[in-house]
């Protein structure tokens, strides 16, 4: 964070969300409402659920349900009692995030601030003013003003300031004010600036009613001749603002710039409280305007508090024609025109400055003038005044050459408070990223959400941007792979083009499969164990990594090192991928197979998929004990080419034969031919067999007669025959006597013991050994997925052993069997970068995390954010629980009752901190479970509401934050201190 100095360098505007009235949930669909010219003010009608607090511009119902809460780390307890301006706080943060292009999760530990305006109590009064013996802090928390702030930083893990500000109607644009002041000083490098406001007590309404301030026929009409009022409204708006040197550092759009900000007091204002002052009005624009470096009458436009009270509308026409009109006039400009939400929304109270403010910057960005809805005829005053009038349709914005576009925005609060700030259109900045030097190829888009649903309709509302872009699809990539955060149910989109790209987020939508879709899938909360497979004899194909050579460096350069490596012990030019030489000849292919492996796994770890775990098939366990740090690349390269000009020679007198059999079946088809041997078992029903080319051949011919599937392998040497290959082993071994093989850096797992090896194991005379043993895929396969979660990449040109590995994976119960987690080549994919990028992609749906492709320096372009999930709430515990321990007889039948109602009430609590289910064992610590103080203090008071006899239970000393307790020490606790009131 920069040191506290004030610093000439303005304010960016890069951000916003909101929740209005009239189903406006984005600054899109806010804009389409205003140059409409149309009203969101719900009418008076009787028969409407809300009919009290009416006429009102209100939010549908579901912005009070259906919470997503699990997000944010809320168990379902907390959000039935949250106020819905913390649930609309939390929301609109991470929208407005999203519209900036800043991945909400890399905030977390920032000194990023958070500034909340509002004025509203209904929730607090309704909540606190019940009171009662079942009021806990959590219920405090939930209903507190002052906790929306800090319930943003607290789930965003954001360490700047967190205030709450309370000026009544100007609350939002103070603060805005004090967080531009903020960052302009540096205590601060990034400001979320919110308001709301709530109508659910119709208290407020009747005051003001009563007061003769809410218009009588249900419209408001800024500065028009037959105002009457205002309209209540609710909603929630939601800024993020930034400096502007480190929003074009960081490709942040910057929406508008804040060129000067104020705010002062009426004083003992003439017409006493609540009554606004004209002359306070007319000297805070005056400051404010100095502070800007501007004349008052540069800007064109100003959102107006324009509460459309008779008052308040002529104290603020006032205001302005004494400055803004009078600056205009003498400068012989046309009119500024004079704008309002109030008609269009209502009086969002504590929240109206930030809804003034989005529709100033949308206004900017439109270069339109929006006309002011329910405005007809202009108030007297206002009538023969040219310097500032009301649009009622409109205004293209006027061209003059004064600069770039101004506007400016006030409130006026009941306390007194005045605020005003003045936005600018940003100067265009000259992208330094170009986006024709990765335009073409493939790009990946991910999408995520917190669940399939969600995720649908946020590829549906992509899909709809995509078609409507105009940016190229590696900025649309990069903000989706950088500028959004990763949920677990994800998906990818692979494309080339943004109609390629749409058409897969249209199937994603549909929920169809699509070429260019990977997933969808619900990644696991941790990374799974990833395991390198690198095959054998096979997995080459002619154009293997030419376009991998072509067109990324790190495989490029990685290809280069081994080749340098092979050239000394090859009696020829190692093949490359550009070269004319034919991929032929075991000489030939071993070498360029494991080169291949060697340069895969070095693009895949660039990619950040690392290796916990490989496992080596045949001659892959050559890069297998490379990749492992157990060989060097000279030895590695030194043994591979020994190893492939052995078997070249030995292919003559025979071959493999791949076979649909399991090993024992295998064997049992072997026991009429003793000459042939079984080279490796693959799977539960694919082994590979070795012998002379008349045995095989006359094996297949049999196999195939009874209906198995058997065939010939292309160039395949009778590699692990121990009769065939004995003299060759044993040369091999005197060939590379030099090997020194060290403790390696990842855990190898040899198919020739089945066993994990820790390096120097695999000396000269182990690879002869490899060389004539079966090789032992299936059971080691087998062996690592009765461990942890795995999920398994087989690093070949082709998907060899890809199928093997599935069917392992699939007997195992740990594992889907629909959809077991092996990544290979696709070799239905022509291009191989796609194909490599397309197991990318399925790695993160997996789990994995990665290094995205995209370049980071892109702008950010405007993806609509991210869908909601939206549960029902969650009902409250069923009373059977506490019937079932009032009626518990015996001790024994209390601690059943006992255990099965504390697991109730702590397994949902514990799902809402890790966002999955966790199995409570009896030794469970419950302090590691996420359990923080609010939700122990919560806990303690539900466990003595179970029971009578619990009121008194001394739980303090048991639940501690910070203090190891385990369920089965609560359990007895518990059980012990019921038993004993019970006795009594």
């Amino acid at each position: 964070m920069s040191a506290p100095a004030y610093t000439n360098d303005s304010v960016a505007l890069v951000g916003m969300a909101c929740r209005l009235p009239g189903h406006i949930t984005t600054p899109h669909r806010f804009w389409e409402v205003l140059v409409s010219g149309r009203t969101m003010i719900t009418p008076a009608d009787p028969q409407h659920p809300r009919a009290a607090i009416l006429p009102a511009g209100i939010l549908d119902n579901d912005a009070f349900t259906g919470f997503d809460h699990t997000h944010f780390t809320l168990t379902a307890d907390e959000a039935a009692t949250l106020d819905p301006q913390q649930r609309w706080g939390l929301e609109l943060t991470d929208e407005a995030l999203q519209h900036a292009g800043i991945a909400p999760a890399t905030l977390r530990g920032t000194g990023t601030g958070v500034w909340w305006g509002s004025s509203y109590l209904d929730h607090a009064i309704t909540t606190l003013g019940e009171g009662g013996d079942a009021m806990t802090m959590v219920d405090t928390a939930a209903a507190l003003p002052s906790m929306a702030p800090g319930r943003i930083s607290r789930s965003f893990d954001l360490r700047g300031p967190s205030e709450l500000v309370d000026t009544a109607c100007s609350a939002s644009l103070v603060a805005l004010h004090n967080a531009h002041q903020a960052l302009r000083l540096g205590e601060v490098d990034l400001a979320i600036v919110g308001g709301a406001n709530a109508l659910v007590l119709d208290t407020h309404t009747r005051m003001f009613r009563n007061s003769g301030v809410l218009s009588p026929t249900g419209r408001a009409r800024p500065f028009d001749q037959n105002a009457d009022g205002f309209v209540r409204g609710e909603g929630a708006v939601v800024v993020v603002l930034q400096r502007l040197s480190d929003a074009h550092r960081a490709g942040c759009p910057v929406r508008a710039r804040i060129l000067a900000s104020a705010r002062n007091n009426d004083g003992n204002s003439p017409g006493g409280v609540g009554a606004p002052s004209h002359r306070a009005q007319a000297d805070l624009l005056r400051q404010v305007y100095a502070h800007a470096g501007i004349e008052a009458g540069a800007v064109d436009y100003l959102q107006t508090h324009g509460t459309a009270t008779p008052s308040g509308d002529n104290a603020e026409r006032a205001a302005l024609e004494r400055v803004v009109g009078r600056a205009r006039s003498t400068a012989s400009q046309g009119p500024a025109w004079l704008g309002s939400t109030k008609s269009v929304v209502g009086h969002l109270e504590g929240a109206a400055g930030l809804a003034s403010v989005l529709a100033a910057v949308l206004a900017l960005e439109h270069e339109t003038i929006p006309p002011t809805a329910g405005h007809a005829l202009p108030m007297p005053q206002l009538r023969d005044d040219v310097a500032l009038q009301v649009p009622t349709t409109p205004v293209p914005w006027p061209t003059t050459d004064r600069g770039n576009r101004a506007v400016g925005v006030s409130a006026v609060g009941f306390t007194g408070t005045n605020a005003h700030i003045i936005l600018q259109e940003p100067t265009p900045v000259r992208a330094e990223a170009d986006p024709s030097q990765h335009g073409a190829g493939v790009h990946l888009v991910p999408v995520s959400a917190a669940g399939p649903v969600e995720a649908r309709e946020t590829a549906g509302a992509w899909s709809q941007a995509l078609s409507e872009a105009t940016v190229p699809l590696v900025e649309v990539a990069a903000t989706a792979q950088h500028r959004r955060d990763h949920h677990l149910h994800r998906a990818v989109v692979v494309a080339t083009c943004n109609d390629e790209a749409t058409s897969g987020m249209d199937a994603l939508t549909a929920g169809v499969p699509h070429p260019a879709l990977i997933g969808p899938r619900t990644a696991p909360q941790r990374r799974p164990r990833v395991v390198f497979v690198f095959p054998g004899h096979g997995h080459h194909h002619p154009h293997m990594g030419h376009d991998l050579a072509v067109r990324e460096p790190v495989y490029a350069k990685a290809l280069a090192r081994v080749h340098a490596a092979l050239e000394p012990y090859l009696d020829q030019p190692p093949w490359k991928p550009d070269s004319n030489q034919a991929l032929e000849g075991l000489h030939t292919l071993q070498p360029a197979g494991v080169a291949h492996q060697i340069a895969l796994s070095a693009l895949l770890t660039h990619w950040g998929i690392t290796p916990d775990a490989v496992v080596g098939h045949s001659a892959g366990e050559v890069a297998a004990a490379h990749t492992a740090g157990i060989l060097s690349l000279d030895e590695a390269a030194h043994l591979v080419a020994e190893r492939s000009r052995l078997l070249q020679r030995a292919a003559a007198r025979g071959a493999m034969a791949a076979v649909g059999l399991g090993a024992e079946q295998a064997q049992a088809a072997l026991a009429s031919n003793p000459t042939l041997r079984l080279a490796a078992v693959n799977g539960p029903r694919s082994c590979v067999v070795a012998g002379t080319h008349t045995d095989l051949h006359h094996l297949c011919e049999r196999l195939q007669a009874d209906g198995i599937t058997a065939r010939l392998m292309a160039d395949a040497p009778p590699a692990h025959h121990p009769e065939l290959l004995g003299e060759a082993a044993n040369y091999l071994s005197e060939r590379v006597r030099h090997l020194a093989p060290h403790t390696g850096t990842i855990p190898l797992y040899s198919t020739a013991t089945g066993e994990r090896v820790d390096g120097p194991e695999l000396d000269p005379d182990y690879w002869a050994h490899q060389l004539l043993t079966t090789v032992q895929l299936h059971p080691t396969i087998e062996h690592l997925a009765h461990g942890e979660p795995s999920v398994f990449v087989v690093l070949g040109a082709r998907p060899l052993l890809a199928a093997e590995l599935t069917d392992t994976l699939a007997t195992t119960p740990t594992y889907d069997p629909s959809a077991p987690p092996v990544i290979s080549c696709d070799s239905n994919v022509d291009n191989e970068q796609t194909a490599w990028l397309s197991a990318l992609a399925e790695a993160h749906t997996r789990g994995i995390p990665i290094t995205w492709p995209a370049p980071t320096h892109f702008p950010a372009t405007n993806l609509p954010p991210r869908t909601w999930a939206r549960p029902a709430p969650t009902p409250p515990a069923p009373t059977a629980l506490r019937d079932r321990l009032a009626h518990a007889a015996t001790s024994c039948e209390r601690r059943a009752a006992i255990t099965t109602a504390l697991t109730a009430l702590i397994t949902p609590v514990v799902a809402a901190r890790y966002g999955h289910t966790v199995d409570l064992a009896p030794d469970a610590d419950l302090t590691e479970l996420g359990l923080d103080s609010l939700t122990i203090v919560a806990l303690r008071h539900k466990i003595t509401r179970l029971h009578p006899g619990l009121a008194d239970l001394p739980l303090t000393h048991l639940l501690i934050p910070g203090r190891a307790t385990t369920l089965e020490q609560l359990i007895t606790a518990i059980t012990t201190h019921l038993t004993s009131r019970v006795t009594t």
